[in-house]
This record gives structure tokens, sequence and C-alpha cells, in this order.
């Protein structure tokens, strides 16, 4: 038997039972049928942590990206939700919610734009920016698009100081 956070992980085969690091601490888990994502319990309070199994991952190929994106060769997912339409082979993690392919922009999984044209890749887990204009990474959930100002990858209006958010 497995077990994470004091409860037994259902299914998991112990031999082959292995927990992924990230840059940001351990929230994958895979065995050789499975792949598991780490969910916080909040109600009132804190009230621990599961595993929760991401199915249709594909355990043999999955590897975590971040604390809360992972890859397998057919699909990208966000805990246990598929990013759909994501290009595995190239998806990055901007941070702050952030992130993109070589055709898309998305805050978690929504998708916000799309420009194959404009969208330059700077490297793995740097901020990488929209040719015209650049896409700047605030933090918190903004991000500033030339002059547009985002908020969970909404465009959003900002008006007198507050237009300078992060700048």
């Amino acid at each position: 038997r497995v077990y994470f956070d004091g409860g037994v992980v259902e299914n998991a085969d112990a031999e082959t039972f292995v927990v992924l690091p990230t840059p940001d601490g351990c929230a994958w888990a895979r065995d050789r049928e499975h792949v598991w994502h780490r969910q916080y319990l909040w109600h009132d309070h804190w009230d621990g942590e599961i595993l929760n199994e991401v199915v249709g991952a594909d355990p043999e190929s999955f590897e975590a990206l971040d604390g809360t994106f992972g890859r397998d060769r057919a699909h990208v997912w966000r805990g246990g939700a598929r990013v759909e339409g994501a290009r595995t082979e190239i998806f990055r993690v901007l941070g702050n919610g952030w992130t993109r392919d070589a055709s898309t922009l998305w805050y978690a999984e929504r998708r916000v734009a799309a420009d194959p044209g404009t969208l330059v890749i700077h490297g793995d887990y740097a901020i990488l920016m929209l040719a015209e204009p650049a896409l700047e990474v605030i933090g918190d959930g903004y991000a500033r698009d030339g002059e547009a100002m985002l908020f969970a990858g909404y465009t959003i209006e900002a008006s007198g100081p507050a237009r300078s958010l992060g700048g």
C-alpha cells in the first residue's frame, strides 16, 4: 500500500510508485499505470492534502513541469484537467498561472491569445514574450500586453494611477 498525508492512495502500485519533484515542491506522482496530482483541501481551515488520479494521463511519458502543470506525450495537464489544444512538445510555464506553446497563450487552462507569428520562446521557465507588444508577467494573475492590462487572462480597464500597476 501507498500512503499520502495519512491516507491510502487508491490503486497505487507500491513497487513502481514515485513522487515527481518540481521546482516549487512535489505535487505529482505516478506508478506504472496511474498519474496523480496533489490537491490541497480547504474548507474554513486547512484540512490536509490528497492525491487525485489524473484520469487519462500516460504514466510512461508523464513529466511534471511545475506544481500545477504536467504533460505526457498526448496532453498537457493543469492538475487533473486537460489544457485543450496545447501542443505538448513545446508547452512552457511562464509563471503566475500563465503558460504558452508556439501558437497560444493561456491563463490557467483558458486560452487568452493566439498568434503564431508573434510569439518568441526565450528558453525553459524564462519569461516568454509576444514579439510586439511584449507580454510582461506582473504577478498575482496580472500581466501587461503593451497598453492592455490583463487579470487572470481577461483584459481589464485601468484608470488613473492604477494603470501603472507593477511598473
